[in-house]
């Protein structure tokens, strides 16, 4: 059994091998902050008004905690490339790994192809024309330069990619940073009476409306910490640098969205918000009394629009890998898994963004229409998360736990004993039939 468990990890790590380890601990979390943290979603809380608090620390206690602490604990035993689907296919079977993957692909063309649509409508804030976003040829040509633009920063890898990322996510701390300092700078020059960032209040709406916004802002803002463990095969110290990166990165991104959120609801306050621009829509009114007011805030768009680029490709990134590694395990066919490192990239990335520029140009014919998609994006991201979790208590349960077959091959104590665990503990598609239960 020991050896059947061994060979299942070192299948994982044969094919991992040709990859090249780019990523460290830097690039991990700069990555979970460039990927997690998104504009849209401060504007989304501040709807809530200053109960926005309540919900935010809600979302937090009962979602992001307990994502984090699992994603954590499962890529502590099993840092393997593809993340997510090892997970679900060493804890349950190739099957459910697959149907994770799928998942995670479709949400990651989905955003992929609504990526032309934001960068359209950020760079029509950026230049004051209004008439770009209801443009479908406008659209359709942003969008194909950037999934050329991503495609070939895909094919040259994450010796490449990494810095996209990196830049990404510089960008995204320095508009978060102008955006949460804006309300004291305001203050101390008088145009603000008052300003309580973490004020809590109970909420005045109705208890659906409180609870459609706290769905959005734990499922969609608050989830992405297991996307980075895809990368896992590509990562210097993975068992270690992914855990530590969630930890470091989880305390900012939380500080980013309550914060931020107080800042627009400060500015903005009754006002109708952009739910798509809350953002640059802040600067310009916290701005508004000097000359420079617009030209600082279209930098600020600017810098939007170079985060929401390097997280679209952080989305490419994911969505060539988990073919990738279904091909290894033959779930998709074999030339997946016969060719070169770079081919299968190639080869994936070219379905990938085959899927984007069309969704992109269908999405330029209907642009109203276009948050539809992004609504219905959180579908996939609701069932792998599930899943992902799942994977996680599947390991404690008493009739099937992966650390009692451990211990049945002669390992010792889960890691939380503080007793050193190997992932090769875990169960692999070899042994489906011990995973399957009785009956």
């Amino acid at each position: 059994m020991a050896a059947e468990l061994d060979r299942a990890e070192q299948k994982v790590e044969d094919e991992s091998a040709a990859l090249r380890k780019e990523l460290g601990l830097r690039d991990l979390v700069l990555t979970q902050i460039l990927f997690v943290v998104g504009s849209s979603w401060v504007g989304t809380a501040a709807k809530l008004g200053h109960a926005h608090l309540v919900f935010w620390l809600l979302a937090i206690a009962f979602f992001y905690i307990p994502q984090a602490a699992v994603v954590i604990y499962l890529n502590r035993l099993m840092p393997m490339e593809g993340g997510l689907y090892q997970w679900a296919k060493l804890g349950f079977n190739e099957f459910v790994g697959f149907i994770v993957a799928w998942n995670l692909w479709l949400l990651s063309i989905t955003v992929i192809a609504l990526g032309g649509m934001f960068v359209t409508i950020n760079l029509s804030y950026a230049l004051g024309q209004s008439w770009m976003p209801n443009s479908k040829w406008c659209v359709s040509l942003i969008s194909c330069a950037l999934v050329l633009g991503l495609g070939w920063s895909g094919v040259r890898g994450l010796s490449l990619g990494k810095w996209v990322h990196n830049i990404g996510a510089f960008a995204m701390l320095l508009v978060y940073g102008a955006l949460i300092l804006l309300p004291f700078f305001a203050l101390a020059r008088g145009e603000l009476k008052e300003y309580h960032p973490l004020q809590i209040a109970a909420p005045a709406m109705s208890i659906f409306y409180c609870f459609n916004i706290f769905s959005k802002l734990a499922v969609g803002a608050l989830s992405g910490f297991e996307y980075v463990a895809i990368l896992a095969g590509e990562t210097r110290a993975p068992g270690r640098d992914i855990g530590r990166s969630v930890i470091i990165a989880s305390p900012v991104i939380a500080l980013m969205f309550i914060l931020g959120t107080s800042s627009v609801l400060a500015f903005v306050g009754n006002n109708p918000i952009d739910l798509i621009g809350p953002v640059p829509q802040t600067l310009r009114l916290g701005l508004h009394a000097f000359p420079i007011a617009g030209a600082i805030a279209s930098a600020g768009i600017v810098l939007m629009t170079v985060r929401t680029i390097s997280s679209t490709s952080v989305h490419l990134t994911g969505s060539s890998r988990l073919p990738m590694v279904a091909g290894w395990d033959r779930l998709l066919p074999v030339w997946f898994r016969v060719y070169t490192q770079d081919t299968r990239r190639r080869l994936t990335l070219s379905s990938s963004l085959a899927w984007s520029h069309w969704s992109s140009r269908f999405l330029a014919r209907s642009a109203p229409e276009f948050r539809k998609p992004f609504n219905s994006s959180t579908t996939p991201r609701m069932f792998f998360t599930e899943l992902f979790m799942l994977s996680y208590l599947r390991s404690l349960s008493p009739e099937r736990p992966l650390f009692a077959r451990a211990h049945r091959c002669g390992y010792a104590s889960p890691p939380s004993a503080g007793v050193p665990f190997h992932s090769s503990q875990l169960g692999s598609p070899s042994i489906r039939s011990s995973m399957s239960p009785a009956g």
